[in-house]
């Protein structure tokens, strides 16, 4: 899991207790415990807590609860380096912030939500809203506020690939902290921001001197995520540059390392319950849609019964409603079966990584013998890592060979392991987890409404549309085009 987040969440915590002090009710005793384990650093046991928070205050109508669980939940998809629904979290906190008009929450929101379309490449979107940080000035925390601001600009200039002037922004930021006295973690931030763009832009003997500087801060600090990021950072450079040992060595106190700060599986485990949740909510609106819809219905009918001259018009009306409803059964059988393909994939995952005898019994009858049953779970796990890096299987150039060199194997082992463990080859596997978000994207109007379907299949890797079609259909079972009209109906 690479991660490149860091002091995400240090405003929001400034600011958001303060507008907390509501009569104790269901909801927010349960975001209490969820508070309590998350400052305890129990991030998937503090999920479940808060979608148990957030469920109680939707049935009580706690829109000032709802807010501050999205805010934290947010935080942990963050930290688990789900940026996508780390920022959808943060937007819909900050709408819900506006609603209950606590000015505090907007402000502490607006750093992190830069920071969140930082991280997805939406740069148009983290300028937006970084003028919007850059106008609400917080007089009563200025030093951490403008210290967010040095922080937010460098991360929009990495982000535009302007690593040097990045660079100058974060060394900016860390001299703030410093002159302000701020503690010594926002300097480490900083530092370490700087270490990941040395990585990024090849420069690995610099990558290397800044990652053991911040080896030895974080672990002064005790800052277990900057530390993981540090093992992370110096296991690249070594590799890089041929210095296989060294990294080996630190390859081997990452994985240690992240899988106690953070445990996937339980993660997926709490994942997968907001996804239910999610899914209920959203099931209840068409519910509340079908129900006023039915009245609408049964009100034409009966002003058609008066109304002989208008017969024509009802007929239409009820016809267009008829499918309406066809194509929102259409369109939610669609999606579900994405959301079976995604669980059936962290299923897949969660045995292995609890290392399942029996599972790993089967598959020994059948496994290549060069390739130990450790071996391939391993190789899975990394293989569903990159898989998962929508940057990095957007890229059109992307194939197994490629797949191969970055999981450090053989496309020979690669494909074995793909088709023993998803019952389909590379390319299938490839094209269905493109597809899957270009479905996405032709539904989300809000951040990607502008685009045209040629800028949709070429931000998700194709590059001509006879390609991207069959794709399509050959996993949709219809054109996009009919897809984004269904979908557009369907809202």
């Amino acid at each position: 899991m690479q991660k490149y987040h860091f002091a995400l969440w240090g405003l929001l915590l400034l600011f958001v207790p303060l507008t907390t002090a509501h009569a104790a009710n269901e909801a927010r005793q349960l975001m209490e415990q969820a508070e309590r384990l998350f400052d305890a650093q129990q991030l998937s046991e503090a999920l479940d807590a808060y979608i148990n928070a957030f469920k109680a205050a939707v049935e009580e109508g706690d829109l000032h609860t709802q807010m501050i669980c999205y805010c934290d939940i947010g935080i942990i998809y963050d930290d688990f380096g789900d940026f996508l629904t780390s920022t959808d979290s943060f937007l819909r906190a900050y709408e819900l912030a506006q609603q209950t008009g606590d000015s505090k929450a907007q402000a502490g929101l607006l750093p992190n939500i830069v920071a969140g379309y930082c991280r997805l490449g939406n740069t148009e979107s983290a300028h937006r809203y970084f003028e919007m940080e850059k106008r609400n000035v917080m007089r009563d925390k200025y030093d951490y506020w403008q210290y967010y601001v040095y922080y937010n600009e460098a991360r929009i200039l990495s982000a535009e690939q302007n690593y040097e002037q990045a660079i100058t922004g974060h060394r900016m930021a860390a001299d703030y902290a410093r002159r302000q006295g701020m503690d010594d973690r926002y300097v480490l931030y900083q530092e370490s921001e700087i270490g990941n763009i040395y990585v990024r832009t090849q420069r690995y003997d610099e990558a290397i001197s800044q990652g053991l500087r911040c080896v030895d801060e974080a672990t002064r600090q005790g800052n277990g995520e900057l530390l993981v990021n540090a093992y992370k950072m110096l296991t690249d450079a070594y590799a890089m540059t041929g210095q296989q040992p060294q990294a080996d060595r630190y390859r081997e106190l990452y994985v240690v390392l992240n899988d106690s700060v953070y445990n996937q599986r339980k993660f997926n485990d709490a994942r997968f319950r907001h996804a239910k949740l999610e899914d209920q909510l959203k099931t209840a609106h068409i519910e509340d849609l079908d129900h006023r819809l039915s009245y609408n219905l049964r009100l034409t009918v009966c002003v058609s019964l008066l109304l002989v001259l208008l017969v024509v018009f009802t007929v239409i009306i009820v016809r267009k409603n008829r499918n309406l409803r066809q194509a929102q059964i259409l369109l939610i059988d669609k999606n579900r079966q994405l959301d079976k393909q995604g669980q059936t994939q962290r299923l897949m995952l969660d045995q292995y990584l609890r290392g399942d005898d029996a599972q790993q019994s089967d598959a020994g009858a059948t496994r290549q013998p060069a390739l130990t049953d450790d071996m391939a779970a391993l190789l899975l796990k990394r293989i569903l890592a990159v898989m998962d890096d929508l940057d990095t299987i957007s890229n059109p150039d992307f194939s197994q060979q490629m797949l191969a060199t970055m999981v450090k194997s053989n496309t020979s082992y690669v494909s074995w392991v793909i088709n023993e463990n998803f019952g389909k080859n590379f390319k299938t596997l490839l094209n269905e987890r493109r597809i899957s978000e270009a479905c996405r994207r032709l539904t989300d109007t809000e951040h990607f409404g502008h685009y045209t379907i040629q800028a949709i299949y070429e931000s998700v890797g194709y590059s001509n549309a006879n390609s991207f079609i069959r794709a399509f259909k050959r996993v949709c079972g219809m054109t996009p085009s009919v897809y984004q009209q269904l979908a557009r109906t369907t809202s």
